[in-house]
């Protein structure tokens, strides 16, 4: 009864978090690598905070090498 409680009281209060402007879904339907770092382009329409970007394509900058890598390994296994 005790933890059914504290459990109780933890997700009543828990507050609850957006990444709205920032977070989109979908899958990549193209990529491309410039000097700048890597360009992206999914199936869905882009963040708001993206809004603008001509032709639906994003630029993940060189100097994010992990997410950098994160997404080229998401296309290579599909």
């Amino acid at each position: 009864m005790k933890k059914l409680l504290i459990s109780f009281i933890i997700l009543f209060f828990c507050n609850a978090t957006f990444a709205a402007p920032n977070y989109t879904s979908g899958k990549i339907k193209n990529i491309t690598a410039v000097p700048e770092g890597l360009l992206i382009m999914i199936d869905r329409d882009l963040p708001d905070n993206c809004e603008g970007t001509p032709y639906g394509w994003m630029l993940i900058k060189k100097d994010y090498s992990t997410i950098v890598s994160v997404v080229l390994a998401s296309w290579v296994a599909g």
